[in-house]
């Protein structure tokens, strides 16, 4: 019993609708695009390397 109190509080909490093409799309119509960003460890980075990133 508790635990599908604890699934219905999740499902009005996030409205999702599905998820299709690395997209969110939400009950309301909203759209949410969805990406990974892999980045390299702070301190394993030579100075160099560092400020080249940050150059972007």
């Amino acid at each position: 019993m508790k635990n599908q109190k604890k699934k219905s509080n999740i499902e009005t909490m996030f409205p999702l609708l599905r998820v299709d093409r690395n997209l969110i799309v939400s009950k309301q119509g909203d759209l949410t695009a969805c990406f990974e960003l892999d980045m390299p460890e702070i301190f394993s980075l030579s100075k160099e390397q560092y400020q080249e990133l940050h150059a972007l």
